[in-house]
């Protein structure tokens, strides 16, 4: 296992942009630290029905 830096390292060394894997990793930082467990309300009224979840059955 690699540590945040070192993956985001790794990218740029396959030819990321250094602001893109800087981007990616901030997203995964963020779902680690669940920032994405829950939607707004307002996703429901735009599609019309429950929004469904990625992982169901966590």
């Amino acid at each position: 296992m690699v540590d945040d830096d070192e993956w985001a390292a790794g990218l740029v060394g396959q030819g990321v942009p250094a602001d893109r894997a800087a981007m990616l990793l901030g997203m995964f930082r963020a779902a680690r630290r669940g920032e994405f467990a829950t939607t707004d309300p307002t996703l429901e009224e735009l599609i019309g029905r429950p929004a469904t979840p990625i992982l169901q059955g966590r």
